[in-house]
């Protein structure tokens, strides 16, 4: 009995002796922000040095660079868009100012001009020891040889101490001179400033008038200049073991879209070269044996092999094949010649602009209306892929309105392509899925065979080019 009354009071005083407590608060948006996430992971050319970044959504990230045979570890604050230079010694990163510096210049109204900018580290892995080049805009590195690496200032920055490099005077190889000398066209844009610096030496050298540029593999650099008075204009190679600058082709035109081929020894672009005045300018697609600079045309409009009244997209992409003896590039039909505008001086209607807008839209059309929407501007701004041989310069259009997508076989270099037509089924992705007819496409005749009708899934061609395979 006395055993009886002793649990439950044993069983009370332990439940009285527990304290209260209080429910947990469920997670929100606010806590997941706060988390902290690592991204951005890369290693050096030679593997001693691994980055990666890591912070919170609402924070400002931290850039780590840690060494894979020691414990050093180099912590940077804001570090972003880290490349490391080529063998390992160096990492070139920008570090934007800090959320407290661009609210505090806000609230001071600081002008834009006079805004905290973004800087550029040059930081020695080693050492510890960094360069600091302040209001960069934009920099880029070599991938794999070279010791130099370029930038642009922020427009209003400081002069940078650096040997001017003026356009080459010598005279450019056979073939690469433009004929003509138009004036220079008012949506022709003048260049800008490109600073060259040497990581051994910290030598520094300024490059004028540079529209574009990108690093070859082995450190050179390939650049268009673009001048006030348009003489220079033109693609230049500058070697950095002889610091000095080459010619490739100069004559007053645009120049865009310069691609190498897997090996570097030919260079494409687009340029207008052709109709530099033609309002609008049409604009062709071009190849140069960098060992020999001689200019050769692939395409442009009326070329046999382009439709009727299409033309080179200006400033098209351009890609070459596995092989660089194929270059694609994008075409269209030519807009109509643009028409002038009323001058701000000239009344308009108010008519013209009180008209409300109509959209006319048909049970039967194959999209529906929302997403016609959501598509016009990508259905305007369509383009078609296109293919010119390089040895033998014929042109083939791939894609058309009709065979709007086309993938080649063997990285660009096989006989057959791939065309995927889905136009007929577009109508079944309101209620079902995507579905598209599957040709297989001969390149050396034209021939297009049906694969596989309404086909809903992946297809694509063997690594070899001799098979395809689906689910």
């Amino acid at each position: 009995m006395l055993f009886r009354r002793v649990v439950p009071f044993l069983c009370l005083s332990v439940f009285c002796l527990c304290p209260a407590q209080t429910p947990k608060r469920a997670l929100d948006h606010s806590d997941y922000d706060k988390w902290n996430s690592f991204r951005g992971f890369g290693l050096s050319t030679d593997g001693k040095w691994l980055q990666y970044a890591w912070g919170s959504f609402d924070g400002e990230g931290t850039l780590e660079i840690k060494s894979t045979d020691s414990a050093k570890t180099h912590l940077i604050p804001r570090g972003v868009g880290i490349r490391f230079a080529p063998g390992g010694e160096w990492a070139l990163f920008t570090v934007p100012p800090s959320k407290a510096e661009t609210e505090k210049a806000r609230k001071d109204n600081v002008k834009i001009d006079d805004m905290p900018k973004t800087a550029l580290w040059v930081f020695n892995l080693a050492s510890g020891d960094k360069i600091v080049i302040p209001k960069v805009r934009s920099f880029r590195t070599p991938d794999t040889a070279g010791e130099w690496f370029a930038f642009e200032l922020e427009p209003g920055a400081a002069a940078v101490p650096a040997t001017p490099i003026e356009p080459p005077k010598e005279a450019p190889k056979e073939g690469v001179q433009t004929p003509k000398k138009p004036e220079k066209r008012k949506d022709h844009a003048v260049g800008k400033a490109v600073f060259l610096k040497s990581l051994k030496t910290s030598e520094q050298i300024q490059l004028n008038d540079v529209e574009s540029y990108f690093f070859t593999k082995n450190g050179d650099l390939i650049y268009v200049i673009s001048s006030k008075s348009g003489e220079t204009d033109g693609v230049y190679r500058w070697v950095g073991n002889e610091k000095k600058g080459h010619p490739i082709i100069v004559g007053m035109a645009r120049y865009a879209s310069l691609t190498l081929n897997e090996d570097e020894t030919r260079l494409a672009f687009v340029s207008d070269r052709e109709d530099y005045s033609g309002d609008p300018a049409s604009w062709g697609v071009y190849w140069i044996e960098l060992s020999s600079a001689k200019v050769n045309l692939i395409a442009k409009e009326g070329t046999a092999g382009l439709p009727a009244n299409w033309w080179v997209v200006p400033r098209s992409p351009l890609t070459f094949s596995a092989s660089g003896k194929r270059i694609f590039f994008n075409t269209v039909v030519k807009p109509p010649k643009p028409v002038a505008t009323p001058s701000s001086e000239t009344p308009i209607p108010p008519a013209a602009t009180d008209r409300p807008g109509f959209d006319l839209w048909n049970w039967k059309d194959p999209l529906l209306q929302p997403m016609q929407l959501v598509q016009v501007e990508q259905t305007r701004s369509k383009t078609y892929r296109a293919m010119g041989e390089l040895l033998s310069g014929k042109v083939t259009q791939l894609e058309t309105e009709a065979f709007p997508n086309m993938t080649v076989s063997t990285k660009n270099d096989g006989r057959y392509a791939l065309a995927s037509v889905s136009l007929p089924y577009q109508q079944e992705i309101s209620w079902d899925g995507s579905y598209a007819d599957q040709y297989l496409v001969d390149l050396h005749t034209g021939a297009k065979h049906l694969i596989k009708k309404h086909h809903s899934g992946f297809m694509s061609f063997s690594p070899s080019g001799q098979y395809l395979y689906w689910y």
